[in-house]
C-alpha cells in the first residue's frame, strides 16, 4: 500500500523547510502512512498568481513548479507517484511591498478564495508581514507589544523578528512551545477578526476565523486604514486547521501555555 503524500508549497527554502521539519518531529507520526514532501516556489505569491492566471487556472499547481523547476519532478520517483497527492497546502508570505497598492491585494483575496481546499487546488495560508511572523512573541506577551507593523514598505521583518524573539531557533521547539504560539495566534485572529484579544471556543474558530475573514480583516481594520498589518503566522492555523478539535482541546488545556 502507497503511503498518503502531503504537499506543502512555500515561498521560501529555509524557513519554511525548517518549520516543517519541526512539525514532523512534534505532530506527526511515522506510523501513519503519510509521507510529507515540501516544495519551495522560491519567489512571492504574485507572481504563482501570475502563472494560474496565464494558464486560465487549468495548470495544477504541482505542474507550474515542475515546469519552473524540472527538479521538483524528482520528488516524485522512486515509488512516489504525484496521484497519491491528497492534500496540498500553501504557505506564502503577504509581501505588501512586492506588488503596489491595491493590486497585490485583490491578488492575495483571489488566491485565497482559489487556493480554499487542501484535497483539490490546495489551502493556502498567509502570513503577515511574512513566516517569521510566529517568532514575534516572548513567553510573557500581549498584544501591544507589536500589534501591527508596516505593510507596504520594506521594514526588514526578519532583522527586526531576530533582535527581539526567544523563538529564534525553528529547528528547536517544542510541542509546548508550539502550544503557546497558537494560544498567541488565536488570541491575534480572534482581535483582528472579533476585536477580542482571547480564545474563542473552538465553535466560534470554525465559524468566525478563517483565511478570507482574517484577510478581510487585515484590509478593513489595518491595510486600508495606515498600510499596516496585524502581526499573524500561517503555519498555525494550518495546525488547528488539520487536527481540528482534538488539537484545540491540547491548547486549550495546557495550563504552561
Amino acid at each position: 500500500m502507497k503511503n498518503e503524500i502531503i504537499v506543502f508549497i512555500s515561498e521560501g527554502e529555509k524557513t519554511e523547510k525548517q518549520i516543517l521539519d519541526n512539525l514532523k518531529t512534534n505532530f506527526f507520526s511515522r506510523s501513519d502512512n503519510k509521507e510529507l514532501i515540501f516544495l519551495s516556489f522560491n519567489t512571492h505569491i504574485y507572481q504563482l498568481y501570475k502563472k494560474l492566471k496565464e494558464d486560465d487556472f487549468q495548470t495544477e499547481v504541482i505542474e507550474i513548479l515542475i515546469e519552473r523547476d524540472p527538479s521538483v519532478e524528482n520528488e516524485f520517483s522512486n515509488g512516489r507517484d504525484k496521484q497519491s497527492i491528497s492534500q496540498i497546502f500553501l504557505f506564502f508570505d503577504y509581501d505588501g511591498h512586492a506588488v503596489n497598492g491595491q493590486d497585490g491585494d485583490e491578488i492575495i483575496k483571489e488566491m485565497i478564495e482559489f487556493f480554499d481546499n487542501e484535497t483539490e487546488q490546495g489551502k493556502l495560508y498567509v502570513s503577515y508581514p511574512m513566516v517569521e511572523a510566529i517568532r514575534d512573541l516572548k513567553t510573557k506577551d500581549s498584544c501591544w507589544r507589536r500589534c501591527s507593523v508596516p505593510a507596504k514598505i520594506n521594514i526588514k521583518y526578519k532583522n527586526v523578528v531576530t533582535d527581539c524573539t526567544e523563538f529564534c531557533d525553528l529547528t528547536n521547539l517544542r510541542k509546548d512551545d508550539w502550544f503557546l504560539i497558537l494560544r498567541h495566534s488565536l488570541k491575534k485572529a480572534n482581535c483582528i477578526v472579533m476585536s477580542s484579544f482571547n480564545i474563542p471556543i473552538y465553535r466560534e474558530y470554525r465559524s468566525h476565523i478563517n483565511q478570507v475573514l482574517i484577510f478581510s480583516n487585515q484590509l478593513d481594520k489595518f491595510i486600508n486604514i495606515n498600510d499596516r498589518v496585524a502581526v499573524l503566522g500561517g503555519f498555525p492555523f494550518f495546525l488547528i486547521d488539520y487536527f481540528g478539535e482534538n488539537i484545540y482541546k491540547q491548547i486549550t488545556d495546557n495550563s504552561k501555555c
